[in-house]
């Protein structure tokens, strides 16, 4: 009947369009942007519905014109899960497959390169977050990579410069990682007299000039 022919003919349709929109999308190897599947997905539910309303002039029961708008109407659903799924964003919501929780798994299976870019990249998509810098520094002290680690204590004191919170916590590390680690009580000193400088009501305060004056005595005479 020619009402069952456009449900099929329109979810067909919106079949071969979005199965284009994703072609387009591996050919350019660029997601859509959110905003606009969820205008495709508009899109979409305005012309399946508008195909089904047409139905309740066949002479087709209630549960006959829901089953066949269902059953027409999963093959662009499957599309569109599909295309949506491709994008990153969603895929990380959805699986949990954020860079970070990455990073971590890479980091189980002794993947310490790959943790790397992948704890990089979580701190690329937000530079406001400066967890993954500090779980990467950690990562490559707990490697013995101190030339890493530093690093990476570095980009976060020069990435917070105004979150002095963020810059202290990185600054004590990095401090600690020089004198335990190291045993660079020069570069140590040079530190917590920053620490000294930037953050004077910081709780750890005290404990710095402890550390200075213990260090100082260390410190081979001249």
């Amino acid at each position: 009947m020619l009402e069952l022919l456009i449900l099929i003919l329109t979810d067909a349709i919106l079949y071969v369009i979005i199965r284009m929109v994703y072609s387009h999308q591996s050919t350019q190897k660029e997601s859509v942007a959110l905003s606009y599947s969820f205008l495709l997905l508009g899109f979409c539910c305005v012309a399946h519905g508008a195909a089904t309303w047409t139905m309740r002039t066949a002479e087709l029961n209630g549960w006959k014109i829901l089953v066949a708008s269902a059953g027409f109407g999963a093959i662009p659903i499957a599309a569109y899960v599909h295309l949506l799924m491709s994008n990153p964003a969603i895929d990380a919501i959805v699986r949990g497959t954020s860079h970070a929780a990455r990073a971590r798994r890479l980091r189980v299976d002794g993947n310490i390169e790959g943790a790397l870019d992948a704890y990089n990249k979580a701190f690329e998509e937000d530079p406001s977050v400066p967890l993954p810098l500090l779980a990467a520094a950690a990562m490559m002290l707990s490697e013995g990579q101190h030339d890493g680690a530093s690093e990476l204590y570095e980009k976060v004191r020069a990435s917070f410069k105004e979150d002095k919170a963020v810059w202290a916590d990185a600054t004590w590390r990095m401090s600690n990682m020089l004198e335990k680690d190291l045993d660079d009580k020069s570069g140590a000193i040079e530190l917590l007299y920053d620490f000294l400088r930037e953050v004077p009501d910081h709780e750890l305060i005290d404990e710095a000039v402890k550390r200075i004056s213990n260090l100082k005595l260390s410190l081979p005479e001249e």
